[in-house]
């Protein structure tokens, strides 16, 4: 499993650590789960195989690629906003 290091701001930290806690999971279990859904209403795919394994990296660009593409081509089209990361954090506040 390959470790990811996200930084949040203070206030969604107390959120999500709130929100672990009330449904009786760790942060770390809480982040994968709301990851997955988002994986799995997004690309309408499913992270882990019928037999409890994960899928593979190859697996995942290959059913990911539609999906990325898709924003790609909204950000082109002026669809979609593009934000620095001082930016999100700044609206992500609001």
């Amino acid at each position: 499993m390959t470790k990811m290091i996200v930084e949040v701001p203070d206030q969604l930290h107390r959120m999500i650590k709130s929100l672990a806690g009330a449904n009786g999971e760790s942060i770390k279990a809480f982040v994968l789960r709301g990851i997955e859904q988002v994986i799995k209403s997004e690309a309408k795919i499913s992270v882990k195989k019928p037999n409890g394994n994960y899928i593979s990296e190859e697996e995942a660009d290959k059913l990911l690629k539609p999906v990325i593409m898709k924003y790609i081509n909204q950000i082109n089209a002026r669809k979609l906003e593009l934000y620095s990361k001082k930016e999100f954090f700044k609206k992500l506040k609001n």
